[in-house]
């Protein structure tokens, strides 16, 4: 099925305690985000998604990494702060964010993200066809007007 040309995926605040062992069948997975989640292990063989270039991990219940993602020829992020490593673990989740740290991640949190950007762009393809009459809704009494920081709907 189309899944397995799946490329990157984000499940990231979703609550998840456990991810599919079938996850490492994705083998044209490049990027993997987990973070935000309740996650306490990951698929041993995680290794195996040999096209993995990030990984984000932060934010979870990980105890231990799996073993050979330092060893992926084309990782370039491993982030994966506020886990409960400890002992050598910790030293070894430190070392693989140290060796593979984003450069342009300071760079991306000051640039809107895809999904921020489309959300803006969509109310504002809404706000248009409210004023130029193309949409017509039942619920809106007044008019919608909208805040500039957030481009959501203010009543």
């Amino acid at each position: 099925g189309g899944w397995h040309n799946l490329r990157q995926l984000f499940a990231h605040n979703n609550m998840l305690i456990s991810v599919p062992k079938s996850l490492v069948d994705l083998v044209t997975l490049q990027t993997l985000t987990l973070s935000g989640n309740k996650l306490q292990s990951l698929p041993w063989n995680l290794a195996a998604l040999t096209n993995l270039a990030e990984i984000w991990l932060d934010g979870n219940e990980l105890t231990v990494l799996p073993k050979g993602l330092e060893d992926l020829e084309f990782l370039t992020t491993v982030s994966c702060k506020h886990n409960l490593f400890q002992g050598a673990e910790l030293e070894r989740a430190q070392e693989l964010q140290a060796r593979f740290k984003d450069e342009s991640l300071e760079a991306a949190l000051r640039e809107p993200t895809p999904a921020a950007q489309l959300e803006k762009e969509l109310w504002a393809a809404y706000r248009s066809a409210l004023q130029e009459g193309h949409v017509y809704s039942n619920s809106l009494q007044h008019e919608t007007t909208f805040s500039r920081r957030s481009a959501k709907p203010v009543a």
